[in-house]
């Protein structure tokens, strides 16, 4: 594999795991709250803060 070709995997694998990983600490954060009652929020807005929350990490990412 190029040199190249490694560093673009690097970066998107990077990528990825923020993603994911602020994606599943929104799940938890929401799996937590419901357990003990105080967000009581729907699956599309776990999902769309999971996206924010990915989003946000990758411009952290990108800009340290």
């Amino acid at each position: 594999m190029k040199k190249e070709h490694k560093i673009i995997l690097k970066n998107r694998t990077k990528s990825f795991l923020w993603r994911l990983g602020s994606m599943v600490g929104v799940a938890v954060l929401a799996f937590l709250g419901e357990n003990i009652g105080l967000f009581e929020l729907p699956i599309w807005a776990v999902t769309m803060f999971g996206l924010l929350s990915g989003e946000i990490t990758k411009y952290l990412n990108t800009t340290a």
